[in-house]
């Protein structure tokens, strides 16, 4: 009901930022619902045991919407080639067991 509710509230919001000329609205409303949607799986993540990177995750969800909304594809591909290897550096040097590391 809660979620419901904050639909309804927000929906005025959400349709001006769809219509409005300004692109910065709707990209206003893609990065936050980008990082409550991270957080809520992270959150999710956590309960079953897990433990995520959320900096890393938070940071790359902002550098891959960055790149998208610049419509580059050198740096659209650059910035995932680049966050994959470091994903891939930093879990080889972490101490967790690989089943935990999300």
């Amino acid at each position: 009901m809660k979620r419901v509710l904050t639909a309804l509230v927000l929906l005025p919001f959400f349709i001006f930022a769809l219509w409005a000329s300004n692109p910065y609205y709707w990209i206003g409303w893609v990065v936050a619902g980008t990082l409550l949607g991270l957080r809520e799986f992270y959150a999710l993540a956590e309960r079953v045991g897990c433990r995520p990177d959320r900096w890393l995750g938070y940071a790359t969800a902002l550098i891959v919407l960055f790149a998208f909304q610049q419509q580059n594809a050198f740096l659209i591909v650059g910035s995932l080639l680049l966050l994959l290897a470091l994903t891939l550096a930093l879990s080889l040097f972490t101490a967790e067991r690989f089943e935990t590391v999300l």
